[in-house]
């Protein structure tokens, strides 16, 4: 298993600190990276996807490996 239960801790979060604020990503766009420019509708659906916390998908059984860094096929619905 990933995490041990009798470690776990409640995780929290600090505003701007995480999600789509916090990210790497969306500052970089923000700041105009290449040029690029979004509709309102590509924003909300990027901020969405990170705030959605984009780094980890699929099924469970893959979150070791998701969280060592390795790549992982995308689950096909």
């Amino acid at each position: 298993m990933f995490y041990d239960s009798a470690s776990f801790t409640q995780s929290y979060t600090e505003p701007g600190k995480f999600g789509a604020r916090g990210s790497k990503l969306y500052q970089m766009l923000r700041k105009g990276h290449h040029d690029v420019k979004l509709t309102d509708d590509e924003w909300r659906r990027l901020i969405i996807w990170l705030d959605s916390n984009c780094t980890f998908f699929g099924h469970e059984a893959e979150i070791e490996k998701q969280a060592a860094g390795e790549v992982v096929p995308i689950p096909m619905f």
